[in-house]
């Protein structure tokens, strides 16, 4: 895995990808596109909305905040603003989330150039692994689903998207440049792994300690009663 300051980045498996910058407003359009599906499907992406009574006894709309999902003496109206504040959020978390990989396919589908391979054998391949998930036909979805799901794993996903995010920003990054960037996604990675392993294992650990004590299955006074026993069989009873 290597790259060179043409701007290309060569994967594990040896595949030579060209990089380009990719447009900002081709980014933020692909992103309105999606937010403009949520509202389509009227999802509550914008904060909801409370009354309240205002000066002169009339009543008025206001957005609803975090700090303001209590109802004074109105236990109804706190569980509806509670309930619609939960699934604003849970809106918004998605959209995010669908942002993300909206930035994603832009940047691995619009700035990478490479060959495809010249046959189907990889399509078979990830048909069989994924149990038929069907493959995208329009070219840039294609080369981007190439990417994610056969010629790359989650690292050099990391490291190749910071490089086109680099480019995309405008930079011209150096060798130099790229490999302390890679060697802070590694650092990363690693430090993630090792606390899921920690985690794993305190767990584990855990479990040992809450299992009760079996007679017999434990100690120097278990170990002699199987003993005994055996012998016991051994003898005829």
């Amino acid at each position: 895995m290597s790259t060179d300051v043409q701007h290309t980045y060569v994967t594990k498996g040896g595949l030579t990808i060209r990089l380009k910058s990719v447009s900002g407003r081709l980014i933020a359009l692909a992103q309105s596109a999606v937010e403009a599906e949520f509202r389509e499907a009227h999802r509550p992406i914008d904060p909801p909305s409370f009354t309240a009574v205002v000066f002169g006894g009339e009543e008025a709309e206001f957005p609803l905040t975090e700090d303001l999902l209590d109802a004074p003496g109105d236990e109804k109206e706190t569980q509806r603003r509670k309930a619609a504040w939960a699934a604003h959020k849970q809106a918004l978390e998605d959209l995010e989330d669908e942002h993300g990989k909206v930035q994603t396919s832009a940047l691995l589908g619009l700035g990478c150039k490479f060959d495809m391979p010249s046959d189907d054998a990889w399509i078979a391949e990830v048909m069989w692994a994924t149990n038929g998930k069907p493959i995208p036909e329009n070219p840039i979805d294609r080369r981007v689903f190439f990417l994610l799901n056969y010629a790359m794993d989650e690292v050099e996903i990391q490291m190749l998207l910071s490089q086109l995010q680099m480019l995309s920003a405008g930079m011209n990054p150096s060798e130099q440049d790229v490999a302390s960037f890679r060697g802070g996604i590694l650092s990363k990675m690693e430090r993630a792994t090792r606390k899921a392993i920690a985690g794993v294992v305190a767990t584990d650990d855990k479990q040992v300690d809450s299992k009760p004590d079996v007679p017999g299955s434990t100690g120097d006074a278990g170990v002699a009663h199987d003993a005994d026993a055996v012998g016991r069989d051994a003898q005829g009873g």
